[in-house]
């Protein structure tokens, strides 16, 4: 599993290094594979503001900007459709070597001189997959390093976990590894305390008048718990909640998935969220799957169960496979 160095410290604070801390839990027992300083491939990529976007040439699919990193103003050619003058852009200097291998220089495109490239979340391995060049918020300074302006001063561990050890598959249970390994105290976690807000959401609201859990498998699942979030609007997460779960190996999907994703990576608890409306009959099963049932995941596969899976299901369907991975 990957693992953030800053995530961890967020429970229990030591002053070590990251190297200090995989020293530490390699001792301890866990496998530490490799270790990436989330800067590292960044070190000629800055900050700049788009000061004019024209097209190319002689070429109708490129751009031709005019890009200001400060005092200097420098002429890319960019194959992006999604930016325009105003924009601030993460720019590849000459001589730069991105995380994924791609080295920059000083290039002729369609006849046209081009001193450095704007980069996607992609090239800067930010993301899997995107669409377009990053355009970072109007607020980041110009002419700086980029991993400055993003804060990224992480550091990820690649924690080979032993199938005894399932207490590590989380930042707390890691945190509680180091939290022994330094003689550190671990951070107390804030207990829930609920809603007390007064309202037409809350008087006379009966949770069991809209969805009925029914425990069908104690002895796979002893207890299910589950609170009902009404008022949600689907949108992206905040690019900071977007990048820690990359940086962890998790896609950012939207706000709903990626909330249930990040506790996941911090508490250890497989969760998933579901839509109240696609929910039939307004019942909830906690069952082992029969022979010949199948789900199609969220990855888009469909899977045949076999009988005795643990899943969730509604009175007419299997939602997902429980602590595994949601249907589509």
């Amino acid at each position: 599993m990957k693992a953030s160095v800053n995530w961890i410290k967020e429970f229990v604070k030591v002053e070590a290094d990251a190297q200090a801390v995989a020293d530490r839990l390699t001792r301890a027992g866990l496998e530490i594979e490799g270790l990436h300083a989330q800067g590292m491939g960044l070190e000629k990529v800055v900050t700049a503001t788009l000061l004019k976007v024209d097209k190319h040439p002689q070429a109708d699919r490129l751009t031709l900007c005019e890009v200001r990193t400060g005092a200097q103003v420098h002429q890319i050619v960019c194959g992006a459709k999604n930016h325009k003058a105003g924009d601030k852009v993460a720019l590849a200097l000459p001589g730069a070597r991105l995380p994924n291998g791609m080295e920059i220089q000083e290039t002729v495109i369609r006849k046209v001189k081009s001193g450095g490239m704007l980069c996607s979340e992609k090239e800067l391995g930010f993301a899997a997959e995107s669409e377009g060049i990053l355009i970072l918020p109007p607020e980041t300074p110009e002419g700086v390093p980029l991993a400055e302006a993003l804060g990224l001063d992480d550091t990820i561990l690649e924690v080979n976990v032993t199938p005894n050890r399932g207490d590590c598959l989380s930042m707390r249970g890691l945190a509680r590894e180091v939290a022994a390994a330094f003689d550190a105290p671990v951070g107390a976690v804030p207990p829930l305390t609920g809603d007390k807000r007064e309202g037409p959401l809350q008087q006379g609201f009966s949770f069991e008048e809209k969805i009925r859990v029914q425990l069908q498998a104690p002895d796979l699942c002893p207890r299910y718990t589950c609170r009902l979030v009404r008022g949600v609007r689907v949108g992206p997460s905040p690019r900071w909640a977007q990048r820690r779960l990359e940086a962890c190996g998790i896609r950012a999907i939207n706000n709903v998935v990626d909330a249930t994703n990040y506790v996941m990576l911090e508490t250890g608890q497989p969760l998933h969220a579901f839509d109240l409306r696609q929910i039939r009959q307004g019942r909830l099963e906690i069952r082992r799957a029969q022979a010949g049932e199948s789900i199609v995941t969220l990855d888009g596969k469909p899977r045949l169960l076999q009988a005795g899976d643990l899943v969730i299901a509604d009175a007419e369907r299997i939602l997902a496979l429980a602590g595994v991975m949601g249907g589509a």
